[in-house]
């Protein structure tokens, strides 16, 4: 908290009469010595001092396996799950090894590349896919990709639906995309097929931050997918810095 210093400055004013000859003049008036401001204890001053603040957690240096409650995903899958962990993604597999919970979560530039990468290949193919392999050179953008940069994480879904609905006619019902209300500054629901397995995804952009939630079974409802995905990510908003 920045301290106020307070000065008080007293002006002395003398204002002498006219004389005329033989007159004194008048005396000054006799004004009393200032006095000395309160003393205050240092015990007492520095117990008034607010804490200073503390510093807000690194997103890239937070363990996603902690955003989730155990207990809200056996509620969730109706099953015991086991945690585990990689790098800025924790994988929750069920007791019965055939449905899973899977918390991804990226900041700044990272997260702004995923946008980005997705961009460029639904412009290339309409399709997208991803390497798993965090080593490989990444591959540098068109220039028309790259201007994008500058837009927020939540401008760059909005990019990214004009591009799907646009240039790959992607226009799907509701149970198989839509937007979320209330979660960041941006959300939406989005079913994956990836032919042995089905997924629901939920992602959620805030300011920097990017979080994503999917269920994965051989075979999903999609209300179902999307009911687990929204509330789990949603407890998983609530501890991200």
């Amino acid at each position: 908290m920045p301290k106020r210093v307070l000065s008080l400055v007293i002006l002395a004013v003398l204002l002498s009469a006219c004389s005329t000859s033989g007159s004194t003049p008048a005396p000054a008036a006799e004004t009393a010595p200032p006095e000395a401001p309160p003393t205050v204890p240092v015990e007492a001053a520095t117990a008034a001092l607010p804490p200073p603040p503390t510093a807000a957690p690194d997103l890239a240096a937070l363990d996603p396996c902690t955003l989730l409650d155990p207990a809200s995903l056996e509620a969730a899958l109706g099953e015991a799950t086991t945690p585990s962990p990689g790098p800025g993604v924790c994988v929750f597999v069920g007791a019965s090894g055939t449905q899973s919970v899977t918390l991804a979560t990226l900041t700044g530039d990272t997260a702004k590349a995923l946008f980005l990468d997705t961009i460029a290949q639904l412009q290339d193919n309409c399709s997208v896919s991803f390497s798993m392999q965090g080593d490989a050179t990444p591959t540098a953008f068109p220039p028309e990709i790259q201007a994008m940069s500058g837009l927020s994480l939540a401008e760059l879904i909005e990019a990214q639906e004009q591009v799907q609905r646009e240039q790959c006619g992607f226009a799907p019902t509701p149970d198989q995309y839509q937007r979320l209300e209330g979660l960041g500054d941006a959300a939406y629901f989005q079913v994956l097929n990836l032919g042995f397995v089905q997924s629901g995804i939920v992602v959620i952009v805030r300011g920097d931050n990017y979080l994503s939630v999917t269920y994965a079974a051989p075979t999903i409802d999609p209300a179902t997918a999307r009911s687990i995905g929204e509330s789990l990510a949603a407890e998983a908003l609530t501890r991200l810095p």
